[in-house]
């Protein structure tokens, strides 16, 4: 019997060197190597991914295994690791998170890509790990584009994040917001004066990023906006407005189509040692010490995350928290289901602590009468 042909993918992550191994769950060299191992295997088991282009997501693993790759990720994270995060984002993109970064929307939408369309999100990886790092996204015009030639240096403040979600959402926080220059360093959006402007995404980036990623339109629904419109239609202004029934009943129906929605929660009195877990470390600087010494709840500005499941009779709705959290944090009932930040909340705490809702204009009802 002839011999067989060497494995390329696998002969690529067996070069994996132990200081390489991305600092994750205490994976030692074994243990990163079977999982990467395990997770090629569970993606050729699978129906071929094509992406938006035809191509297939098993040539994309090869392109990365053999093709050209940016100089700076060849050293750091190297080439093997490169490959085998992205073959373990796609074989499980529960595991996708922001680390400890301000980074919720892009997580949200790089998740989303990982499960509904992965051959697409492996285009779009291997695309910024190429010499020039750019990537025309599935509208035909948004590009991403890697932030710069450096190697990915792992620093206590990227938490569990992977290197491949770093070079994702970096470079998805920097395109989407077109008006700021963000700063993975500082986790800042920048404005021309190179001063901060904030952080996080705003809601207009988190739609245009949707859209271009996914190449369809997406509808959003706003708290404020809806009672404003509320106002103005008890006055005989304008029509009825969207109402929560509606929302929720065509988030089932997207849910039912294979589909999620999107949300804008605004927990507020959070205690920020529960918070300071689930980030895995209120602060990287601040001791144990200052971290319980924290007085006094934490407001936050928004937390975006993605609904997996809602059951209106019993009352509950299911998300997944980009964050991955180890604790559940939140409060207001929330509980965590899973390693994977999937967790449950009872519907109406969720309602009155949500401040918008996205879902894709296929699935955008017209207002009940």
């Amino acid at each position: 019997m002839p011999a067989q042909p060497p494995d390329r993918i696998q002969s690529v992550l067996e070069t994996v060197l132990p200081s390489q191994v991305p600092r994750r769950d205490g994976e030692d060299l074994s243990a990163w190597l079977t999982e990467a191992s395990a997770s090629v295997a569970t993606l050729r088991a699978r129906a071929p991914a094509p992406d938006r282009l035809g191509g297939l997501l098993v040539e994309h693993l090869l392109a990365l295994a053999e093709g050209p790759v940016s100089q700076g990720l060849l050293r750091s994270p190297g080439r093997a690791v490169l490959l085998g995060e992205l073959a373990r984002n796609l074989a499980d993109p529960g595991r996708i998170n922001q680390g400890r970064k301000q980074t919720c929307a892009p997580t949200c939408v790089e998740t989303y890509l990982g499960i509904t369309d992965p051959g697409e999100y492996a285009r779009v990886a291997v695309g910024l790990c190429s010499p020039d790092g750019t990537v025309t996204l599935a509208d035909g015009n948004f590009i991403l584009q890697r932030d710069g030639d450096a190697p990915l240096l792992w620093e206590e403040v990227e938490g569990d994040r992977s290197p491949i979600s770093r070079l994702i959402q970096v470079a998805a926080m920097e395109a989407a917001s077109a008006d700021h220059d963000y700063d993975n360093a500082a986790d800042a959006q920048l404005d021309g004066a190179g001063l901060s402007a904030g952080s996080g995404m705003d809601l207009a980036a988190f739609d245009t990023l949707i859209e271009a990623v996914t190449g369809v339109a997406w509808e959003r629904w706003r708290r404020v906006e809806h009672g404003f419109l509320e106002m103005l239609h008890g006055q005989g202004v304008g029509a009825k407005p969207l109402g929560l029934d509606d929302l929720l009943g065509a988030t089932e129906a997207s849910l039912a189509g294979g589909d999620f929605a999107f949300a804008t929660l605004v927990p507020a009195g959070v205690d920020p040692r529960r918070l300071a877990r689930a980030m895995g470390g209120f602060d990287p600087r601040a001791s144990l010490d200052e971290i319980e010494a924290v007085d006094g709840p934490v407001h936050m500005k928004g937390h975006k995350v993605r609904i997996v499941g809602l059951d209106r009779e019993a009352g509950t709705v299911r998300f997944d928290d980009p964050l991955d959290p180890d604790v559940s944090w939140m409060g207001l009932g929330a509980t965590l289901e899973d390693a994977s930040g999937v967790c449950a909340m009872p519907l109406q705490t969720f309602l009155e602590c949500a401040a918008d809702f996205s879902l894709r204009s296929d699935f955008w009802p017209t207002p009940a009468s």
